[in-house]
């Protein structure tokens, strides 16, 4: 017998509590003649990512006669002008060029408001938009605390994120973040001026705008060349939440079932001259069925008798129904309410002259913006709270010149991210027993890389990743780390490796971006599982048993992986049944070449693969090799000594 041999590779991140006169020492004073601020320490401070920087000072202010009427809440003593009172005030300053983002965000859910904390409020944030992450965040607007209004819990003024207008009541007490990089980043103190008819945007499966159409009729039938929307109403005096809806049927109408949002007027009857159920309204979904049917909670509808609506809509659109704005707002794509507003040009303009805790938005002179917490209520650890006034030397101190007072007292908060744990941490002492929940937030929002990141190689004991870097979004791609079974490894030419794995195990991974010597997680993570042993050719031996041309195939198969397979003999094929391939009747043929084919599963998520293994050793008889072309033979194989 002559032994053959044939060889290929195969793929496989102690405040005193004191009223105290100033000192000497005391020189970075901010005086704006009404009131006065200067600090005395840092007590934590945060370098976060993107250059956003956090500090929580002691300090104190002051101010003159008249500015402060009331003391506040908890503090038991009688102003007096000109003396310092202790303070602790939080500051996130967020560069210009720092690509952060100041997006309103509320946790909405089955298309009502709840009152979540503002940390809990980031991370559904983080959820419902992969790739962007939350660094910071405060509290927001004023809101329905006690979930008296017709739809609970809401807002009081404008909610807008990204694009979406969830509440569009009418006010002048809004704020909106361009979050462009340019010195005139916000827009506030300005008239807000909303289309007396809402918007249907229609979106095709790549989320890009196709078209848009005034709605006509706000639930009400639809006239000739006329649109409707159509969703469910909710009764007046029934404050609950969820808030109890009165369905709706409609017919011949383009539905969403159970849309991504349907949220109705969130105000009382009467504000404004307003209707209670036909001024406001937000939906957001796919289009479900085209007809008839009921509309109840998370549902609504587009009824049409205009051709050129009709002709855009169909099954499986994706649509937005809001009232837009137009003038100064009319292109700003996020926007959070406010009470009152503290800097404009640079000089205070409010009016509040009770001490309590606060929260504030602001931007300076070259666009940066900033957040400020001022905690109060706490006289006992140095903790006073604010009036305007104070509020206005105290951002003037910090460098705006624009700011607006958002909700405080107990509501007051801010986080900021833990990147070690990818927790968010309060940086200020609320002035309740606990952290309020609270109806929304205003989040410092980076955007992390855009990452394809895919195996290209995975064995029982060793996984390789590509990491293929589409946007860097500021991110150094050379500073990436993949982390697996507790290693954090680089990624080197847009690869990763990690051996010493367990067979048939499920490994999470996660993106790290490392800056200086700190870690930050990229939150960019997936599960992905090693392979059972791979399958050996060992050996094929191949002879003629009558007419038929035989193939046995030495298969090494600890793990049951192989599936199928066959062994394909120039133009002819012949299955691999435990182990042996037939070609029945060949005696007598020729052939010029042969290969292995198998077909095997490693119990990956990959699944079956198909190889034509190639390494392994032949043993054959003189009267195959004559059948075998010698050609072919003379290049391919060498026979054994």
């Amino acid at each position: 017998m002559m032994k053959l041999m044939k060889r290929l590779t195969t793929l496989f991140i102690l405040v005193f509590t004191l009223v105290v006169p100033i000192t000497a020492a005391e020189t970075d004073i901010t005086d704006i003649g009404i009131a006065k601020y200067y600090t005395e320490s840092v007590k934590k401070e945060t370098y976060l990512r993107n250059g956003v920087y956090h500090v929580t000072h002691t300090g104190y202010t002051s101010a003159i006669e008249g500015e402060v009427t009331d003391m506040g809440m908890g503090v038991d003593e009688e102003f007096v002008p000109n003396k310092y009172y202790a303070q602790q005030v939080s500051i996130l300053d967020i560069p210009a060029t720092s690509n952060a983002s100041l997006i309103p965000w509320a946790y909405i859910s089955d298309s009502a408001w709840n009152l979540e904390t503002v940390g809990k409020i980031a991370k559904d944030y983080e959820s419902k938009h992969p790739g962007e992450k939350v660094i910071a965040a405060v509290n927001g607007d004023f809101y329905d605390i006690n979930g008296g209004k017709m739809y609970p819990y809401t807002p009081n003024n404008i909610h807008a994120a990204n694009g979406d207008i969830f509440k569009s009541v009418h006010t002048n007490s809004a704020v909106g973040f361009l979050n462009d990089g340019s010195t005139n980043p916000l827009v506030g103190n300005k008239p807000i001026i909303r289309n007396a008819k809402p918007t249907l945007a229609i979106y095709d499966e790549n989320d890009v705008l196709i078209k848009e159409f005034m709605i006509d009729q706000v639930n009400e039938e639809p006239n000739s060349n006329e649109t409707s929307v159509l969703y469910p109403r909710y009764g007046v005096l029934e404050h609950q939440q969820p808030p109890k809806s009165i369905s709706v049927d409609v017919a011949g109408a383009y539905i969403v079932h159970n849309g991504e949002y349907s949220i109705p007027y969130s105000g009382v009857p009467g504000i404004f001259g307003y209707e209670s159920d036909s001024q406001d309204f937000f939906g957001k979904g796919i289009i479900t069925d085209f007809g008839d049917g009921s509309l109840g909670p998370n549902d609504f509808a587009i009824k049409t008798n205009n051709t050129e609506v009709e002709a855009t809509l169909k099954i499986g659109s994706k649509i937005r129904v809001q009232y837009e704005f137009t003038g100064d707002f009319e292109n700003v794509d996020n926007i959070i309410g406010y009470n009152q507003a503290i800097l404009y040009n640079g000089s205070k303009v409010g009016n509040i002259k009770q001490r309590a805790p606060r929260t504030m938005v602001g931007v300076k002179a070259d666009g940066s913006y900033i957040l400020s917490v001022v905690d109060g209520r706490q006289p006992d650890k140095g903790m006073y709270g604010a009036t305007t006034a104070e509020m206005a030397a105290i951002l003037t101190h910090y460098g705006a010149v624009e700011a607006y007072n958002l909700d405080g007292g107990g509501s007051s908060a801010m986080v900021v991210l833990d990147e070690q744990t990818d927790t968010f941490k309060v940086v200020n002492t609320y002035s309740d027993s606990k952290e309020r929940p609270v109806s929304n937030a205003l989040l410092v929002v980076v955007k992390n890389p855009v990452l394809e990141i895919k195996p290209v190689e995975i064995t029982s004991s060793s996984i390789k990743l590509e990491v293929d870097v589409k946007i860097e979004n500021g991110f150094n791609q050379d500073n990436l780390y993949v982390e697996l079974n507790g290693e954090k490894k680089p990624v080197i030419n847009n690869e990763v490796l990690f051996t010493n794995l367990n067979k048939q195990q499920n490994y999470r991974y996660e993106v790290y971006y490392k800056d200086n010597d700190t870690y930050i997680r990229l939150n960019i993570y997936d599960e992905i599982k090693t392979a059972k042993n791979q399958l050996i050719l060992e050996s094929i031996n191949i002879h003629y048993e009558g007419n038929d041309l035989v193939f046995y195939l030495n298969i090494l198969d600890s793990d049951n992986v192989f599936v199928s397979g066959k062994v394909i003999l120039d133009d002819r094929e012949a299955n691999i049944i435990k182990g042996v391939a037939i070609f029945r009747g060949f005696k007598g043929s020729t052939f010029d070449s042969f290969k292995p084919e198998i077909v095997y599963n490693l119990g990956t998520v990959e699944g079956e693969k198909t190889t034509e293994i190639s390494d392994y050793v032949i043993y054959t008889e003189a009267d195959v090799l004559i059948d075998f072309s010698m050609n072919k033979f003379n290049n391919f194989y060498q026979p054994n000594d």
